[in-house]
Parts: C-alpha cells; structure tokens; sequence
C-alpha cells in the first residue's frame, strides 16, 4: 500500500511539473494512464527485444558456481568419444573364369557371410541371399538357390534348379535338379534331387531321394535307404523313418510308419499307416487300393 501511494506520488508530481506549468487541459487519471501505456510499450517493444538479442548473441558466460546442466550457448556440446573407424563391407574374390563342378566355366563370386567373411564360391546365374552361410569349400552354382538362413558347409554343393530355404546341406551332401529342400538337414554323402520336395526332414548318410516326392514331411532317411517316386506314381511321406537297406518306390503313401533292413516298397495304390515293414519283405502295389493299417511285416 505504501508503494502504491509513492507511485501516486510521483506521478502526481510529474503531472503537475510537465503539465500544470505548460497549461495542458488533461486530468490526473487520464496522464496516469498515458503514462503506463508509455512504459508498457518500451519494456514490450524496445527493452525486451533488446534484451533477447543481447542473450542469444553472444550467448551468456556461465558463473563458475552454475551447474553445468544451466549453461546455454550457441555452440551445441562436443560429445568427448574417442574417434572410432565405421565398418565397411568387404568385397570378397570374383573370377570370370571360374571352372564349376560340371566342368563350365563362367563368372562368379565368393559368398560375403553375414559375419562379413568370404565363403565359397557362387556362380552368377546362382544365387545365395545375405543371411545364408556359404562356407569356403562349399558350392552353389547353375541356377540354384539359397535363402533365409541356410548353411552350406563343408564341401557341400547345391546345384541345377534347386532351392534351398532355411536348410543345412553339409558335408558331402548334394542336392540337385528341380528339388526344394525346406527348413530340412541334408548331411553325410546323402543326395537330395529330381523333383523331390522335402519339408522338415532328415536326409543322412547314404540316404537318397529322389525322383516325384510332392509330400516328404518330419521324416528321416538314413542308411543307404532311397525313396523315390515317377512322374505318374508320385512318392508321398509323412512323419516316417527308412533307413538300413530299404527301398521305396513307385507311388506308396506312407505315414507314421518305418521301413527298414532290406524290405521294398514298390508300385502305386499303397497305403501304410502305422505299421514296421522289415526284413527282407517285399510290399507290392497293383490297380487298386491296398491298405496297411498297424502291421508288422517282415
């Protein structure tokens, strides 16, 4: 309140000084109100400008006591890390005359790992996507393909029309022609080719398959086995072991079952289901449909 009255005060007085000796017809309230108005307007148009420029142009000088979080500049902070050297890709051997299993030869590069080392070799007209492993002895050439994960390792080879996806083909193992080989191992000398199509499967060993497999799923080949199918007695599979000696061909429908030792299974219209065919049997098929329900056959 004591304040207020000062400033009323002052007021007064300035009205009186500059206005009452000049003769100015205006009132006390009306001056004091010019009056604010007129330092209204310099602090909002002339102080703070002024201000605000003083401030973000030669920024403010920090006081030793101030914490460092509180300092403003027009500098933005130099992170203190040590310089460190961006990895780059390597570029891995290519030849334009590569010689390939087949006996061409023709251009092709080394596989560049996901670890960004150089694997084996690819031909040109193959392909090996960059989540697949090729390792050093290994091949892919022709018109093959290896994608989402698979390793090629060891001196294995993958060649022809084939497609290899989310797979392992290892050792001396080979697969070939037309077939696909899916989220499967393909390991040891065993051969994989034709137009077989294999789904979450075991081939090892020995072990063949070959020829028209349009359904080969979570089963196991080992041994010297072979299964294979035609192009009109197609070879189907389902959750099945063969292994020792045994042979299967011919068009069979199998399930849950295990062939094995040196039985055979040839000729179409079969159909197993939950048997063991062993020994030295042999299942023949014919022109009409013959079931094999929980057998043990031998």
């Amino acid at each position: 309140m004591i304040q207020n009255m000062k400033e009323n005060l002052q007021i007064k007085w300035i009205f009186e000084e500059k206005f009452t000796r000049s003769h100015a017809i205006m009132d006390y309230v009306s001056f004091k109100f010019v009056l604010k108005e007129e330092v209204m307007y310099r602090w909002r148009f002339i102080y703070i400008p002024l201000l605000f420029f003083v401030v973000f142009q030669w920024g403010i000088t920090p006081h030793p006591s101030w914490p460092q979080s509180a300092v403003s500049t027009n500098q933005p902070p130099i992170p203190n890390v040590s310089p460190t050297t961006e990895p780059t890709q390597q570029a891995c051997q290519c030849d334009q005359k590569h010689a390939w299993p087949d006996g061409s030869v023709g251009p092709g590069c080394k596989h560049l790992n996901p670890d960004n080392s150089c694997g084996g070799w690819v031909q040109n007209t193959a392909s090996a996507d960059a989540t697949s492993w090729v390792y050093p002895n290994a091949i892919v050439y022709a018109a093959a393909s290896v994608s989402d994960e698979s390793d090629i390792s060891d001196s294995a080879v993958v060649t022809g029309n084939a497609t290899v996806v989310n797979s392992t083909v290892a050792d001396l193992a080979h697969v070939g022609d037309s077939a696909n080989v899916l989220n499967s191992n393909v390991t040891g000398n065993a051969w994989v080719y034709g137009e077989a199509r294999i789904n979450y499967s075991d081939v090892q060993d020995y072990g063949r398959v070959f020829g028209f497999i349009s359904d080969f799923w979570h089963c196991t080949v080992s041994g010297h086995a072979q299964v294979s199918g035609s192009s009109n007695q197609c070879t189907n599979a389902y959750n099945s072991t063969f292994k020792d000696y045994a042979i299967v061909q011919g068009g069979a429908d199998i399930k849950n079952s295990t062939i094995y030792e040196n039985a055979t299974i040839s000729g179409p219209n079969l159909y197993i289901v939950d048997s063991k065919i062993h020994g030295h049997r042999v299942v023949t098929g014919g022109p009409t449909r013959i079931n094999i329900y929980n057998q043990d056959l031998f």
